[in-house]
């Protein structure tokens, strides 16, 4: 299996009125040997992570192009339109040597013409490959997903890009996933459902309630014969969008009814629970 990995990431709070400039973006295009790391690439845990579950797997050379940036206001378009460009430079550079992209995204990038930026982000990288190469995409858990994103890879799944923890677990499931897509062993269908409710950001902690044992639940329906991911999303309140919000996604092989079944169980376990969301805040 040949491998790239693709990230352009940024959290956008579209309260703040500062733009998001070129400048602020950390930007790596290089090809990874084996199981050498890359100390530069900005959430280099879970690249790295990602780097030596790729190296188990036998992959020898690791593409990768990553952009990155610290939270902040809306992306310029012109910062958008410059990554978006180098990043097909690079994917077009090693067309026809790699056989899946993996794609590591915010799901919370707002452009400075208020357009999702990780769609352009996504919808490029599809563009870029043959048609017979496929595309997982990997969310973090602040991510305001659409219909329209995900429609977007072959294979959607979360990860909770703050618990360093299981980045090493996670990624080798991510890697794990890739591999079974490559081979056709899978037949990825989702249920996505988004719930009416902003969660704050103080209370979005995976390993504290009452977010916690909704996140066991998720836990325990991976464990469950032909589930592939499931995930929950708080959102990230302050990417003031039409999409913004809590969601559940369940990907399962090959079984809508079942993924429909278990994302209408997460649902109602969040929607349960839903005051205690509120909080403790300051005055």
């Amino acid at each position: 299996m040949r491998i790239a990995i693709v990230s352009v990431f940024q959290v956008s709070n579209t309260f703040n009125c500062t733009l998001c400039d070129l400048d602020r973006f950390e930007i790596v295009d290089t090809v990874v040997q084996g199981s050498e790391s890359v100390q530069k690439v900005t959430n280099v845990h879970l690249f790295t992570s990602m780097i030596q579950a790729a190296s188990d797997e036998n992959v020898t050379k690791v593409p990768i192009f990553s952009a990155v940036a610290p939270s902040s206001g809306r992306v310029a378009n012109a910062a958008i339109h410059t990554i978006v460009s180098e990043m097909q430079n690079f994917l077009d550079s090693v067309a026809g040597s790699i056989d899946i992209i993996v794609a590591v995204l915010s799901g919370t990038m707002v452009t400075e013409g208020w357009k999702s930026g990780d769609a352009e982000v996504l919808q490029t990288v599809k563009r870029s490959v043959d048609a017979d190469v496929p595309v997982l995409a990997i969310w973090s858990n602040q991510a305001n997903l659409t219909a329209e994103l995900l429609n977007v890879a072959e294979l959607n799944i979360g990860v909770d890009l703050t618990d360093g923890e299981h980045f090493e677990r996670d990624a080798c499931e991510a890697i794990d996933l890739a591999r079974r897509l490559c081979q056709h062993e899978v037949r990825p269908v989702w249920e996505l459902h988004n719930l009416p409710l902003l969660i704050p950001v103080t209370v979005q902690c995976s390993s504290n309630s009452p977010l916690k044992a909704i996140c066991e639940l998720a836990s325990e329906f991976e464990g469950l014969g032909g589930v592939l991911d499931a995930s929950i999303f708080p959102g990230f309140p302050y990417s003031d969008t039409e999409s913004t919000g809590c969601s559940v996604l369940v990907t399962v092989d090959d079984s809508r009814e079942h993924a429909a079944n278990l994302a209408n169980r997460l649902r109602s376990a969040i929607w349960s629970v839903r005051e205690a969301f509120a909080g403790q805040l300051p005055n």
